[in-house]
Order: C-alpha cells, then structure tokens, then sequence
C-alpha cells in the first residue's frame, strides 16, 4: 500500500502549493524518505486500523507531513548540523517558509469530509498538539535535572505530533474513546521511539557530524551525565561545559567514547525497547489484521534508524 506517496501527491496536488517556492523546495528535498516512510501517512494507517476508508484521512496525513517537515527546517535551521539547503538561509526566509506550510496544512484539515463535530475537535486537536510543541521546544535540557527536562523536550518534539495524528485517524471513523486512546498510545509511543533512535544515530555519527552540537542534548549523554557516581562523572562534565570552544569532531570522538564506557548508549537503547513495546501494546485494541504494518514498524525502527 503506497499511502506515504498518496499522501505527498495529494500535497503537490494543492493548488496553494504553487504560490511558496521554498515551500515546494522543502517538499522536494524531503520526499525521497518520506515517500517509503510509514509515518508520513500514519492517521490513514490508523484510520484503517478503526475500520476505516484510509482515503477520508487524506488531508489529515498532509497536514501531518507538512507539520513535520516545517519542524524539521527550523530545527535543522537551529542546529545547523545538515547539509540542506535552508540551513545557509536567511532567518526571515526560514520563518516565511514555514509558516508558508503550517497555512498550507492548515487548508489541509479544513478540506477533511467529516462530521462537524469530529472535524472540529480534530482542527483544536491539531492546533493544541503542535502549540504545545512549540512551547516545549523552548525548554531548553537542564543541567541539574537533565533526564527528565530532556523527557519534557522530546514529549514536545515529537511524541505529541505523532499522538495527534494518529488519533486523528481513528476520530475521522469513530468516536470511541477507548479507540481513540489506544491511537493515542500508540502516536506518543511512537514518537518517542523515533526520537531516541535518531538520538542515538546522532551520538554515533556525532564524530564524524557536521556539526556535533546535537550531541550535548542527546539521551546517551544526558543519561551519562546524569550518573554522578560514576568515576568517570567529572571527566565528562568538564568535557560537556564547552565554555565557548569550539565542538569538534576530537572533542565529540572524545564524549562519546566516555559515555558508550558509562553505559549511556546502551541505557537508551533499552529505553528504546520499553517504547517499542508500549507502541505494539497499544494497538490490542484493534483488529489485529489490520494493524500488522503498524506493530511491525514500531519493532524495526529503532534497530534500522539507530544503525
């Protein structure tokens, strides 16, 4: 089933889409993934999994993808650690945008065909989730509480855009909120896992990054710096406090030997299994047969994204 690509055809197909260049740029450049990944149209596979036509949950996979792709060029803007094109843009440019996408995916979920009051609930839904988001995105990882002000950071960064979309597959079909709930589950679950594998792809990569100023944020490391008692402890604190030097690859080669020692990449990797598991979990509310991509992709994620 080639949803993912039905759903960014259903996106070039917009006639809005004409009017943004850099918007269609963007689209351009991140196609070739998002067209085999499952997410990008993950409220039809949840629509499907409540016994729905995935088609009626179109636009709610276009707004999603499009909300996500806006999000990744600011934070790649941000960390200035990709290649793409928008990383060398102007600030004004980055901003216009993406804020070209979020009206797009606006235009997006008021075409979705439904009852008014589920459309309604799914426009909120949307506008709380990614509002939420960006309030949490500004929470910066704290150095006396490092765990868990990354766990608020990552619940804004990803998790809760996943648990929207897939919720809003199933309202579009039913207003069962047990359904609704295990969409949910599933949604958040699923972020998470996302985003501590990419984690721990960019702690692997971080020597050899363009940029390896991700890594300061990153879960290994947070988990690692966390470990006070550690003999080890004081070494990488004095590593982690750049106090305005350069990060280099010696000096990402450096942290990231100390934290595979603490046992910080393999803490998240086990964190990333417990989420695997909540995501697979979730979907024993629905037709199993029906959920078969779902729960498969949950359980090979992590291991293929954080090669």
């Amino acid at each position: 089933m080639s949803w993912s690509a039905d759903v960014l055809g259903y996106i070039r197909a917009h006639p809005f889409l004409a009017g943004w260049p850099d918007a269609k740029l963007i689209l351009d450049s991140f196609e070739p993934k998002l067209r085999i990944s499952l997410p990008t149209a993950l409220p039809l596979w949840t629509c499907y999994a409540a016994s729905g036509k995935p088609e009626r949950a179109m636009p709610l996979g276009a707004a999603f993808a499009l909300l996500h792709m806006a999000s990744s060029v600011l934070d790649d803007f941000q960390d200035q650690d990709t290649e793409d094109p928008w990383v060398s843009w102007s600030l004004e440019r980055v901003l216009s945008s993406t804020l070209a996408m979020v009206f797009l995916s606006e235009s997006c979920l008021g075409r979705l065909e439904t009852n008014e009051v589920a459309k309604r609930e799914i426009i909120d839904g949307y506008a709380e989730g990614w509002l939420l988001a960006a309030v949490g995105q500004n929470l910066p990882v704290s150095g006396s509480q490092p765990v868990a002000s990354y766990w608020r950071h990552a619940l804004a960064k990803s998790s809760l855009g996943f648990a929207v979309a897939a919720w809003s597959g199933v309202r579009v079909v039913t207003a069962d909120e047990k359904l609704q709930q295990a969409a949910k589950d599933y949604g958040l679950a699923l972020g998470t896992l996302l985003q501590i594998a990419d984690d721990c792809h960019d702690f692997v990569a971080a020597p050899n990054a363009q940029s390896p100023s991700a890594l300061l944020a990153s879960l290994p490391v947070v988990i690692a710096s966390e470990e006070t008692d550690h003999p080890s402890h004081a070494e990488l604190s004095s590593l982690l406090k750049a106090d305005g030097r350069p990060l280099t690859n010696e000096w990402a080669t450096s942290v990231c030997s100390l934290v595979t020692a603490m046992g910080g990449l393999t803490k998240a990797a086990a964190i990333g299994t417990v989420y695997e598991q909540k995501a697979v979990a979730a979907l024993s509310a629905f037709d199993p047969l029906r959920t078969n991509e779902l729960a498969e992709y949950a359980r090979t994620i992590f291991s293929s994204t954080a090669e």
